[in-house]
């Protein structure tokens, strides 16, 4: 059902009964210059039963919807009994003391104003001659509903309408920024507030946004662009912040101990430690989340040689007693405090100055310089 309408403020009522077969006409035309009309010819000739096509004007708006009503008046048509292969023609004329520039012909679906289109999804032929078809007009509209107008002749249940012009102003909308727990994952969803959005004549525009509420998001700070579009298609916008915190990391425990990003964690041209070729380097970190230790994740190590040259600082053997580390994959060693190993092999490796890099399971990036040397 097309915004049915019930209202005390209905001025004019024609109705009329079409047989199987047979066309009948209604019409509330106007007879003074600040009053609205329409008429109506109703042609049943696709069903075995009677319709009817009740025409009707009003003194005010009776929707519930504010609209850009251009002194047009407000009229509403009304077919019972109609099939998908039936038709009506029909002329709406808008008094002479509306606004003719821009003017278009909308009519309201229960919820909005919407432009109306005739067969095909043609625009309503308009005349802006006064006083058309005997009436005391200043123009009119022309439109054939049937199953392929908006709205479809089998949706006219009391169907208001009136002409206007057209709508430029976009809607407001302001959306707050979001942010998100640290989280073992390389990505957290993240479902957004509903944002303030409001218009003039659309109760509820059309919110969309660049990247979905529920989406997945990275370690930092995204930015999502929110866009409200109301149903005469002008779009406003609103940009917030998806910020993600990440795992909890207070950089490399002894022996390596700082961490680049802390400025603790030396340079290429001074490394933080030296550690002898040949001896297991044992690589620690501690993680948490929210304050508790984090004992889950995939978490790993990548060695990699930037140079041959070494620093003067004395060479550390810190060989621990349990074996090297297969594979790249830190090893949980106390779920209690987090605490997480890689005993690293040099004797695969050569002398010179490398970078260590430890990526956690949520994606975060942890690097520490050190020398391997004889």
């Amino acid at each position: 059902i097309i915004g049915t309408s019930v209202s005390s403020a209905v001025g004019q009522v024609d109705s009329g009964v079409a047989a199987a077969g047979q066309t009948v006409s209604v019409q509330t035309t106007s007879s003074t210059p600040d009053a609205a009309g329409v008429t109506a010819t109703l042609e049943n000739s696709a069903g075995t039963t009677p319709a009817t096509v009740t025409a009707a004007t009003y003194t005010e708006n009776p929707t519930p919807a504010a609209a850009f009503e251009a002194g047009g008046g407000f009229v509403d048509l009304k077919v019972t009994g109609a099939d998908p292969g039936d038709r009506l023609t029909s002329s709406f004329y808008y008094p002479q003391t509306a606004v003719e520039a821009g003017l278009a012909l909308k009519f309201f679906n229960g919820s909005q104003w919407i432009i109306v289109l005739s067969s095909g999804g043609a625009v309503p032929i308009k005349n802006t001659q006064d006083n058309l078809d005997g009436t005391v007009s200043g123009g009119r509209f022309q439109v054939l509903f049937d199953n392929t107008s908006t709205p479809k002749i089998t949706e006219l249940n009391g169907t208001v309408f009136a002409v206007a012009v057209p709508d430029t102003t976009p809607p407001t909308v302001s959306c707050p920024n979001v942010t998100v727990p640290c989280n073992v994952s390389l990505l957290a969803p993240a479902n957004y507030p509903t944002p303030t959005v409001s218009d003039n004549i659309d109760p509820a525009p059309r919110v969309t946004y660049s990247i979905l509420s529920g989406s997945g998001f990275k370690v930092g700070t995204t930015t999502v662009v929110c866009t409200a579009k109301d149903a005469s298609g002008n779009t406003a916008t609103c940009s917030f912040t998806v910020t993600r915190a990440p795992l909890g990391f207070t950089g490399f425990l002894a022996p390596i101990g700082g961490e680049v990003a802390k400025a603790t964690g030396g340079s290429f041209a001074a490394p933080l430690r030296a550690f002898k070729l040949g001896s297991t380097i044992p690589v620690k970190f501690t993680s948490s989340c929210g304050g508790s230790p984090i004992a889950t994740g995939l978490h790993t190590l990548q060695a990699t040689k930037f140079s041959n040259s070494v620093d003067s600082d004395p060479v550390i053997d810190a060989t621990p007693t349990d074996a090297a580390t297969t594979g790249n994959q830190f090893l949980l060693t106390d779920a209690a405090s987090g605490e997480w190993h890689f005993n690293l092999n040099t004797k695969p490796l050569s002398v010179g100055t490398w970078k260590l890099t430890a990526t956690l399971s949520d994606g975060t990036i942890h690097e520490v310089w050190i020398t391997i040397k004889k």
